[in-house]
């Protein structure tokens, strides 16, 4: 049996790409199906939630060590600007001021007095923590598939 991780990478290469990809395209799937919003509003939603919390959980690192209790204080939030979601996302200004104006609609995101966007307040609701919960025992059981083929190559 190889040794290091790469030499079973290499080895079990077409069958973890499959896992992996499957996954992933799963979840995009899921995404625009279940919760019903095309694939840049989930992008677009999805960056304003991970820049609003990075000053909590930092740019890099095990954020898994960073809160004993699994929450984000809702202090530690920040809004984001429309300019570092344009130069991030890399989608054109337009297209994204109508994604976030239709997110706001939806109470998905919430625009402050700054003119910041954060997470509306009731924008995770039970549906979406269903949601959240199903992809991480998904995730959960794609990476013990993973875990087993590099163990076994």
């Amino acid at each position: 049996m190889p040794s290091s991780f790469d030499e079973r990478f290499e080895n079990s290469f077409g069958t973890v790409a499959f896992i992996a990809n499957r996954h992933i395209v799963d979840h995009l799937r899921r995404l625009c199906v279940e919760l019903k919003m095309d694939f840049e509003s989930v992008y677009v939603w999805g960056l304003v939630a991970h820049l609003s919390a990075i000053k909590f959980f930092g740019s890099g690192g095990d954020s898994a060590q960073i809160s004993a209790t699994g929450r984000v204080p809702k202090e530690s939030l920040q809004g984001v600007r429309l300019s570092d979601l344009t130069e991030i996302s890399g989608l054109p200004r337009e297209t994204l001021r109508r994604k976030l104006e239709a997110l706001q609609t939806a109470k998905k995101l919430a625009r402050d007095e700054k003119g910041l966007w954060t997470l509306h307040p009731d924008g995770i609701d039970a549906h979406t923590k269903e949601f959240t919960k199903e992809t991480v025992q998904k995730l959960l059981r794609a990476a013990h598939d993973i875990e087993q083929v590099l163990l076994r190559d």
